[in-house]
């Protein structure tokens, strides 16, 4: 029996490719655009797509009236957003919830939202959001701190801390160098805001995404052993030809 070697280098080729992660895949998203950010889901929202979870710090101070509700929804952007997704509303964190806006240290400073999964079948995951600070109410957060966690409870900073500008942008973290987050059954990234002036400055955050690279499933790779087992025929056969 005689097989080609282009055959074998074939299987390899196959093989090898089979190895490697296969498909990027968006975990999670939030498009914001149909939440009572000032009702019940105000600490806590499921994705629109996928599966996750955004979490506010619960010690976030506000209220359910007047102009500073320290959590609320104000207009959003497509920045971001998935195709044929509108502007719709984006979440608005606030320095404070009281009317005062005399400068000062709002009570918010120092309080985090985080998103949370589960990474158990991917690898390299990548934050994305758009947001900014106000700038003219005065004072929104401008001194944040990304930082990521696979226990909810000890966080590693990711970068210095950032200024989100005063125009929506989208802001990405690339968390693929991050070996740790790979595979991880919890996964919690955490923004930690600071910098407010007054409790009506705000930080407006729209269109959450949570992409990574999906991970070989186990029934690929029982048959990329095959395949392996095969070439190894392969060459047997050949040199007893």
């Amino acid at each position: 029996m005689y097989i080609s070697r282009c055959a074998v280098l074939a299987l390899l080729v196959l093989y090898c490719c089979a190895l490697n992660p296969v498909s990027a895949d968006m975990v999670a998203y939030w498009n914001l655009n149909n939440k009572n950010e000032n009702g019940t889901e105000a600490f806590g929202h499921l994705p629109d797509t996928g599966t996750g979870f955004l979490q506010i710090d619960t010690s976030w101070e506000r209220d359910f009236s007047g102009a500073n509700r320290g959590i609320t929804a104000f207009s959003g952007t497509v920045n971001n957003a998935t195709p044929g997704t509108p502007a719709g509303l984006a979440l608005a964190l606030q320095g404070g919830f009281e009317e005062d806006n005399t400068l000062g240290n709002p009570p918010n400073n120092g309080k985090w939202m985080q998103v949370q999964a589960n990474l158990s079948d991917y690898v390299n995951p990548v934050l994305s959001l758009a947001m900014f600070r106000s700038f003219n109410t005065p004072g929104g957060f401008n001194n944040n701190q990304f930082s990521w966690s696979t226990d909810g409870t000890n966080f590693t900073n990711f970068g210095a801390a950032f200024d989100p500008g005063t125009a929506f942008g989208i802001i990405t973290f690339d968390l693929s160098a991050v070996n740790a987050l790979n595979h991880a059954a919890f996964v919690a990234l955490r923004i930690t805001f600071n910098g407010a002036t007054s409790n009506g400055g705000h930080n407006r955050i729209d269109n959450i995404q949570l992409n990574a690279i999906r991970a070989v499933p186990e029934p690929t790779r029982l048959g990329v052993a095959m395949l392996l087992s095969l070439t190894g025929l392969i060459f047997v056969r050949n040199r007893n030809a």
